[in-house]
């Protein structure tokens, strides 16, 4: 299981990372604010429990929550809250954005284990029943990738990659109008991966497309890009995009966002989500 801890106190994330590190089968991703956090959701490996702090500089741990539930690929992530705050109507407010415990500080050892192992369960369960619920319909689920770039090379390049994975299929477009229109005509894609510079119609201009068609306007993208600093994630985040691939990327980088995108497809067909 991949915890996120976001706080911006490095002593506190140094006290739950001592406790959760003797957890079998944990790997520990450590963020110094909600900017932080959200880069560490987006950058492609799936965060399975994010213990995060309410108050912190620029982005703080209620906007944080927030992002995260508006976000269709990263809302279903439990979120444990982490406060000083013994306020019964601050915890009654972040309960009704679905956090799935909160920890006061100091922490207790005990506690924090019980409240970590309580979600490791739910999310074990919640997964079986996905699997069962796809293999009783005894079908391969192909999956679909459209990837919208004016470098014919760079299509080329991950085209190849994705071929390479099982049960996906890749359609092509050169730039954000190709691609619009191919929704337009009915395409509904597994997942989108779109470069951001593009003639015509570059790649923010087609995901505000994408946002505003009540249609399809849901439809997971991945934006490609040369530059993942702070400026540029914080754009990424207020385009509700819900991750980003950065050049030059890796096959094994490449594999564990189709591996995410196509789990996330399974859970939502499983559950009868539109």
């Amino acid at each position: 299981m991949r915890i996120l801890i976001v706080d911006d106190e490095e002593t506190e994330r140094a006290v739950l990372t001592e406790i959760l590190r003797s957890e079998e089968g944990v790997e520990l991703v450590e963020a110094a604010d909600g900017l932080a956090g959200i880069n560490c959701m987006l950058e492609g490996r799936a965060v399975d429990l994010c213990l995060m702090d309410i108050r912190m500089p620029d982005v703080d741990g209620l906007q944080m929550l927030q992002r995260i539930r508006r976000d269709p690929m990263l809302r279903k992530i439990p979120v444990i809250v982490t406060s000083g705050n013994r306020d019964r109507n601050v915890v009654l407010s972040l309960a009704q954005l679905g956090i799935s415990g909160y920890l006061l500080k100091p922490y207790e050892k005990a506690k924090v284990l019980a409240a970590v192992q309580q979600v490791a369960k739910t999310i074990a369960a919640a997964r079986e029943k996905e699997a069962a619920a796809v293999a009783s319909t005894h079908t391969v689920i192909t999956n679909t990738l459209l990837l919208i770039d004016d470098a014919p090379e760079l299509r080329t390049i991950l085209r190849d990659a994705a071929a390479r994975e099982h049960n996906w299929t890749v359609v092509e477009a050169e730039n954000g109008q190709v691609a619009l229109q191919m929704l337009q005509d009915g395409l509904r894609p597994t997942l989108c991966l779109c470069d951001l510079r593009m003639p015509v119609m570059d790649g923010q201009q087609f995901v505000r497309a994408v946002r505003e068609n009540p249609s399809f306007g849901r439809l997971p993208i991945m934006i490609i890009t040369g530059d993942n600093n702070a400026a540029t994630v914080r754009q990424f985040a207020e385009l509700r995009i819900q991750g980003y691939l950065v050049k030059p990327f890796d096959q094994e980088k490449l594999r564990g966002i189709l591996a995410n995108a196509a789990a996330q497809a399974a859970s939502v067909a499983a559950n009868g989500e539109h």
